[in-house]
């Protein structure tokens, strides 16, 4: 798919300044049982290794379209749930980082677990980098999302040793937006802004920041989710970078 293509870029971007090891994995899925009159009708055997060749030589295919020729990467093709399988190799090859496609899915694709890169998010124990179709360079602008958890402090870190080619970074904190009278919310915005920034302190105290960037603390109001994207949007951000807990 192109959300394939761009993540072999990204591989090939990333890789190339630290010569890193890429592994490319694709996940051949089981094929449905059909229920027939007398019992289960099962697939031939044959047709599993067809499918196998088949999807092997269309990686290879994408590989040499999208990047070259690239002889020093491994490609391998397993069995079984794509995003299972995809954590599980991460974890067995000490992967430093997953890079994923995340595709242009619709509403019922996420409600049926249609979105591969977002389980994989799920169940990974190392960085997972989610690139769009459209990916074409290396991300400089960098939403962090911070809730001032230590595994959101983390995820600050880990992206600005991943991603060198950062050279802006706003740390963005979403305060909650309570049901209360304006008199109350204001009031209770007030005290809760005044621990925001002594927090933002803390946490800039613990980021080994690289030279070059230029930092920037931003506060939000409003449902996470809506506030950050809407931010990532006017500020150009390329990537927002987020703890999975």
């Amino acid at each position: 798919t192109s959300s394939a293509s761009a993540a072999l870029k990204a591989a090939a971007l990333m890789s190339d300044g630290e010569s890193a090891r890429v592994m490319v994995l694709a996940v051949l899925e089981p094929l449905p049982l059909v229920a027939a009159d007398y019992g289960l009708l099962l697939p031939p055997a044959e047709t599993d290794d067809a499918r196998r060749q088949a999807l092997l030589t269309r990686v290879y295919d994408q590989i040499a379209e999208t990047v070259g020729a690239q002889p020093s990467w491994e490609v391998q093709v397993r069995n079984g749930d794509p995003a299972a399988v995809i954590a599980r190799t991460g974890r067995e090859v000490e992967a430093r980082m997953i890079i994923a496609g995340i595709g242009q899915h619709d509403l019922l694709d996420r409600m049926f677990g249609g979105e591969t890169a977002l389980h994989t998010l799920r169940l990974a124990r190392m960085p997972v980098l989610a690139v769009s179709p459209d990916f074409a360079a290396l991300p400089q602008r960098i939403a962090i999302a911070l809730d001032f958890s230590q595994p959101s402090i983390a995820s600050a870190q880990v992206a600005l040793q991943l991603l060198p080619s950062a050279t802006m970074v706003y740390l963005v904190h979403v305060a909650p937006r309570l049901e209360l009278q304006p008199e109350a919310y204001a009031a209770w915005m007030s005290d809760y802004s005044e621990g925001v920034g002594p927090a933002f302190e803390r946490v800039r105290a613990q980021l080994d920041i690289p030279p070059g960037i230029t930092l920037e603390t931003i506060t939000l109001n409003g449902k996470p989710t809506k506030a950050l994207l809407s931010f990532a949007k006017s500020a150009n951000v390329d990537a927002i970078v987020t703890g999975s807990r």
